[in-house]
């Protein structure tokens, strides 16, 4: 009996086992591609879907909804929403990145640009302000200054 692959998708990866040949024949290698993509998509859509349940919806509805609304981002996805983004890359997580600071993410070109992926959600700071981390710097927020990005700077209050 010839040899061929046999596929299993998962939740975080497709998994191409050998076996033996079955009805289906060998699975061609962009075939393999193209199945591993769509786990990975399916991945993210259901993490961010969990995301925005954790968050009760307050992220409001998805502006393009269904797999069109879905998209990627170098090695993540986001699904953009009526307040925010939500952002997931398998090694980091699911963040959501909204008002001033996703506005300011945005136009700095979201995880392509210096700061690269989020790496928290939102988090209350000092002065009534607010912050969100990412890779390589954050995004703080005052309501006298507005939204501010800042990398490798340490700030000391006195």
């Amino acid at each position: 009996m010839p040899l061929t692959d046999r596929v299993f998708l998962r939740p975080e990866r497709v998994q191409v086992i050998r076996g033996l040949q079955g009805p289906g024949g060998i699975i061609p290698p962009m075939m393999e591609q193209a199945l591993r993509e769509a786990a990975k998509r399916r991945n993210a859509n259901q993490k961010i879907n969990r995301k925005w349940s954790l968050l009760n919806g307050l992220p409001g509805a998805a502006l393009t909804p269904g797999d069109d609304g879905l998209i990627k981002a170098g090695d993540g996805f986001y699904r953009e929403f009526t307040s925010g983004r939500i952002y997931y890359q398998s090694t980091i997580g699911v963040f959501w990145v909204y008002g001033s600071i996703g506005d300011k993410y945005t136009q700095l070109g979201g995880p392509s640009s210096w700061l690269g992926w989020p790496t928290s959600d939102e988090q209350p700071f000092t002065e009534d302000g607010c912050v969100s981390t990412f890779q390589d710097g954050a995004i703080y927020w005052w309501p006298d200054t507005g939204a501010i990005e800042l990398g490798e700077i340490s700030l000391r209050y006195t």
